[in-house]
């Protein structure tokens, strides 16, 4: 399905998002074409194990060997240009080069820092609507593929739980029994994201704390922090409601919650993505500006626009739970 040439290959990496496809479609590789693997971050991921090398250094991939680049591709503010100024060290090195861009966003703002003859050799996207997207944005239309989200053809075809319910959150000290609402917000407090999209994830997390306190039953929301989350806000905002049954994770296995939890909820977060690949009941909840809402044309994934339809919408999972016992 995938086919990268050669069969040394190093993939760069800089975000979660990135990082996640990359691990994945090394793995895939390895599998299904034997091909063999370099890592390279900077920053540090134990999902990739020992083959990742860590460094603030764009490394000389002709030097070790390498057939082809493969790239995620962060926001330049968060990565510190790692991923773009390894794309133009293959590039004067003459090796091909695909980079891949995951979501629906900041398509040509990725690349920030190459001009037009240092694009890689592909551009990877996820469907039709980003490579309209993109296309709009300014990137070459004749570099732009359509591929599927390696990490997600990782997930459907040989991902596994460790775990045969909900042992996972007993581990970490959460109550395994009730129901289980899994939040994974987008942190829309930075970058003036409240300005774009006209609420924040402190405004849902507070919806979702009053909604689960008018509920009947054993109903635990289990807040999973994206690595950019302020923190204080959310704490004090579960602090200030006196919930016991709201917990905030900043450190957890994401897929491992996801399997133990009953619904997903959030805005457009690549975790609610990675839910419906593993077959969770997924909610996006997006009570702000509609032109924001970077998953619009995704129909598969069900959206809710106020907090009265998103307790009825919760209530009905909770009823369905009930009757699957």
């Amino acid at each position: 399905m995938y086919r990268l040439p050669g069969k040394h290959i190093a993939f760069v990496f800089s975000d979660a998002a990135g990082a996640n496809a990359c691990i994945a479609l090394a793995k895939i590789c390895e599998k299904e074409s034997k091909a063999s693997s370099l890592l390279f971050s900077n920053k540090k991921y134990s999902e990739a194990g020992d083959r990742l090398t860590v460094t603030e250094t764009v490394p000389s991939f002709q030097n070790l060997g390498i057939d082809c680049v493969f790239t995620g591709t962060s926001h330049p503010a968060s990565s510190d240009h790692f991923e773009v100024n390894c794309i133009k060290k293959a590039g004067s090195e003459d090796i091909y080069t695909i980079s891949f861009i995951d979501h629906w966003v900041n398509f040509k703002l990725r690349f920030d820092g190459v001009n037009e003859s240092e694009y890689p050799n592909e551009i990877w996207v996820v469907d039709e609507t980003a490579k309209r997207l993109a296309v709009l944005e300014g990137l070459p239309s004749e570099k732009i593929f359509i591929r599927t989200n390696p990490y997600h053809y990782y997930l459907k075809n040989y991902w596994q739980t460790q775990y045969s319910g909900k042992e996972y959150f007993e581990k970490l000290q959460i109550p395994g029994k009730g129901f289980h609402i899994l939040f994974v917000p987008d942190p829309l407090s930075i970058r003036s994201g409240k300005e774009i999209a006209g609420f924040d994830e402190r405004e849902a997390l507070n919806d979702l704390l009053s909604i689960i306190k008018k509920l009947n039953g054993e109903i635990n929301l289990v807040v999973k922090c994206h690595p950019l989350q302020p923190v204080d806000d959310l704490v004090r905002l579960i602090k200030k409601s006196n919930s016991k049954t709201c917990f905030l994770l900043e450190e957890a296995d994401p897929l491992e919650l996801v399997h133990a939890s009953d619904i997903v909820v959030g805005f457009y977060s690549n975790l609610l993505l990675e839910a419906e690949v593993l077959g969770k009941k997924v909610i996006r909840y997006f009570p702000g500006k509609p032109e924001a809402d970077l998953l619009k044309h995704k129909k598969s994934l069900k959206k809710i626009k106020d907090k009265n339809e998103l307790m009825k919408e919760i209530e009905l999972c909770i009823l369905s739970a009930e009757k699957s016992f």
